[in-house]
């Protein structure tokens, strides 16, 4: 059932979100797993084809991970929302407000006119995306559940949306028709690029990626240059600066992957509190501490080696 949102006169309808979080939260999990083997099984190799082959499995693997963890978060995140004056697509960054002046038609599947392919990689939880139809058409889906599938078609081009019940979608639609529209929004069209580029416009985010980039950059050429020579690394030293135990040197090359793991953690983390105006300060801390924490560990790998 529609569930009142932030008026009497607006109502929000949830995809099917079970059947997909279920999908792709298992395949986030089994492509984790995979990924922490990799790393496992490279460090205990010794430098060669091997060694050099299972960290780059490792570290590819971490993209189909994180694209299946933002299509979980999609889902998770997705809401389509009836005013009496727009209509509001939400699907994980994406978000579109489409005033009701400017939807022509709700179809589905089978009312369509013409034969409609589907998004890269389709499956349960995940129909989103842009298409081209036969007839040069644009589609963008941002639905969960091919079984609900609705169309909006619109001035801006074709909404692919799956409320968990289209049935009382419609009704609202219909409801929310009847009832007039006072003050029509603007169509707004929001988009990851849009915040990306917004938060670019910062000066402390592009020092904190320019020195972000150039830390990252000795700490890789130094490690890089200086593995090469060593054979281990000396840790847990006594009283009399007697080193106790040597640690493989290739153990050493989790530096890099540790600092490009923060810097992303907080890059993500930054542009998503930037887009509130009263915390982009807090925004810009997270921005600056990317640089701070790959300068420390700058120096650790200078000082380990």
């Amino acid at each position: 059932m529609a569930q009142p949102a932030e008026s009497p006169r607006s109502f929000s309808y949830a995809p099917s979100r079970f059947p997909g979080l279920l999908i792709h939260g298992l395949l986030t999990l089994l492509l984790g797993a995979v990924s922490i083997f990799g790393f496992r099984y490279f460090s205990q190799q010794e430098p060669g084809i091997a060694f050099f082959l299972s960290f780059i499995f490792s570290i590819l693997l971490l993209i189909p991970f994180a694209f299946s963890l933002y299509r979980s978060y999609s889902l998770y995140n997705g809401l389509y929302t009836l005013a009496r004056d727009s209509l509001t697509i939400k699907w994980g960054l994406r978000r579109e407000i489409i005033p009701l002046s400017e939807i022509n038609w709700i179809r589905t599947p089978v009312e369509m006119k013409e034969n409609v392919p589907w998004p890269f990689m389709p499956m349960p939880g995940a129909y989103a995306g842009k298409v081209l139809t036969e007839s040069g058409q644009e589609i963008e889906f941002m639905a969960s559940n091919i079984r609900t599938m609705l169309f909006v078609g619109t001035a801006h081009g074709i909404f692919g949306i799956s409320p968990r019940k289209p049935q009382q979608f419609l009704e609202g639609f219909e409801r929310v028709l009847q009832m007039g529209v006072l003050a029509e929004p603007p169509h707004q069209s929001v988009k990851p690029v849009d915040w990306i580029a917004s938060s670019w416009g910062n000066r402390i985010a592009r020092l904190s990626l320019i020195y972000s980039v150039v830390f990252f950059s000795l700490l890789s050429l130094w490690i890089g240059f200086r593995f090469s020579a060593a054979r281990g690394v000396d840790v847990e030293f006594t009283a009399e600066g007697i080193a106790s135990q040597r640690l493989p040197a290739r153990n050493i090359l989790l530096l890099p992957i540790l600092s490009i793991a923060i810097w992303l953690v907080n890059l993500i983390v930054g542009v998503q509190l930037y887009k509130n105006e009263r915390l982009k300060p807090v925004a810009e801390m997270v921005w600056s501490s990317s640089a701070a924490i790959l300068f420390l560990i700058l120096i650790a790998g200078f000082l380990i080696f």
